[in-house]
């Protein structure tokens, strides 16, 4: 009986065949893949972002607090009771413990375009609920009455404002909060400490700041080719590239993602010493 096989060159030829279109098709999976991570997170910002519209209905209409205690720099335990020996109710007042009965799972502040690699706090890697903040609320937004918004549709509410990454077991808004006349945010400066975003006086936000190391100037903020998903104030998210109007970001390098300037206007910020982001201004116009 005769037996048929693969010449050498036949079988050189096959797998030839394969490898081309392994190199073809692997990176269209690659590309799915990525999509898929984009369209999941796309959902949790507008999930965040409609729990916070639940929660203004039952509090006349009040945005959560992002700096609770004008405390501006510091990270706020998450969730509030997950540490015992912390007694101090303001943790509960932070806007990620504030919407918690409005979103019920933690799993949904993490995105799926993250990952956790900011160590060394209270060694909250992981942390025993499993919580890592992967989106930042907009610091101006403290408290504000939604009418005071001028068009809610542009006002950015929760985005990745780390970059890609998470900070486990804490939350806190971006951007840190430096104001003309009393320097960096912090207890004691202002009435209530409940500082109220203004854009001109001289209680303006003159600065911002964001914290250094992983997660922080090193953080890559391409989150999604190039760019992040943002929940706007009226209920809506969308994709916005870095650079964009539609980003509070507004130099981030291609490459490495790090962020190097925030959207400012020059004829406030060095005529009159406000330099506040204006794409993330609840006073922003249309």
């Amino acid at each position: 009986m005769i037996r048929h096989a693969f010449t050498l060159i036949e079988l050189l030829v096959v797998i030839a065949i394969i490898a081309i279109l392994a190199a073809i098709l692997f990176p269209v999976f690659a590309q799915a893949k990525l999509s898929a991570k984009k369209a999941a997170d796309l959902s949790n910002t507008k999930q965040l972002v409609l729990a916070t519209i639940m929660y203004q209905t039952d509090v006349d209409d009040c945005l959560p607090l992002t700096v609770p205690g004008d405390n501006g720099t510091s990270l706020f335990t998450t969730p509030w009771n997950r540490i015992s020996n912390n007694p101090n109710p303001i943790t509960q007042a932070i806007f990620a413990n504030s919407n918690a009965p409005y979103i019920k799972n933690v799993g949904i502040w993490n995105s799926p375009g993250t990952q956790v690699d900011w160590t060394g706090l209270n060694n909250q890697t992981p942390n025993a609920t499993g919580f890592a903040l992967s989106y930042t609320m907009n610091s101006y937004l403290n408290g504000l009455n939604s009418s005071v918004m001028v068009a809610p549709a542009v006002v950015p509410v929760y985005w990745a404002g780390m970059g890609a990454t998470d900070l486990p077991g804490f939350s806190f808004a971006m951007p840190l909060i430096l104001t003309a006349s009393h320097s960096w945010l912090q207890p004691g400066q202002f009435p209530g400490d409940f500082y109220t975003f203004s854009s001109g006086g001289a209680n303006c936000v003159s600065g911002f700041g964001y914290f250094s190391g992983p997660g922080g100037t090193t953080a890559n903020y391409n989150v999604f080719n190039l760019g992040s998903n943002i929940s706007r104030a009226d209920g809506h998210a969308k994709f916005a590239r870095n650079g964009s109007t539609d980003s509070p970001l507004a130099i981030v390098d291609q490459n490495t993602g790090i962020l190097s300037a925030y959207w400012v206007s020059t004829v406030d910020c060095f005529t009159y010493g406000c330099c506040y982001d204006y794409i993330l201004s609840p006073l922003r116009p249309q």
